[in-house]
């Protein structure tokens, strides 16, 4: 009995590997941001058709995800953010940034339109749970409202969307 449940414990914790890998992987092919040789032929595969705008692009994350999908060879990266001179420095002809506030209406949904992507990546948000419990309405308008409006831009549109959220 003791080594079926060893056996069944083992099991368990490969499958939870597998997935979480699987996860990982289904989350760098929508972004375009894998290190994979097979993945980086498949992004020069797709040619015009692979557009990233990373909403947040200036931030810690969204700078890493402009960088990587670069290196990666998306075709054109758009990092959108408030202070778009905060987005990472490169030189690259590929990347624009872009000036767009997610809290004025209709500002991001503009910027969208004019990039035209066919891959959304969602890195904006109010993260810090000290943050969120001083300005609720603001934690609700990032962390809630405004995925579930990027996603129904990406849906009219399209587009694929990867949403980056935190605890």
């Amino acid at each position: 009995f003791v080594g079926s449940f060893a056996e069944a414990a083992r099991g368990a914790r490969r499958a939870a590997q597998r997935a979480h890998r699987s996860r990982r992987a289904a989350l760098n092919y929508h972004a375009g941001v894998s290190d994979s040789p097979v993945r980086v032929a498949a992004v020069r595969r797709v040619g015009a058709s692979n557009r990233l705008a990373v909403l947040g692009g200036s931030g810690f994350l969204g700078a890493q995800i402009v960088l990587r999908a670069l290196a990666g060879g998306v075709e054109r990266v758009a990092s959108i953010a408030r202070d778009p001179s905060k987005a990472p420095a490169s030189d690259d002809p590929r990347l624009r940034r872009v000036v767009a506030d997610v809290l004025a209406p209709g500002n991001w949904e503009s910027a969208l339109d004019r990039e035209g992507p066919t891959r959304v990546i969602l890195c904006t948000a109010l993260p810090r749970i000290p943050d969120c419990e001083a300005y609720p309405a603001l934690a609700r308008t990032l962390n809630a409202d405004l995925p579930r409006r990027v996603a129904a831009w990406c849906a009219g549109h399209g587009a694929r969307f990867v949403h980056v959220s935190t605890d």
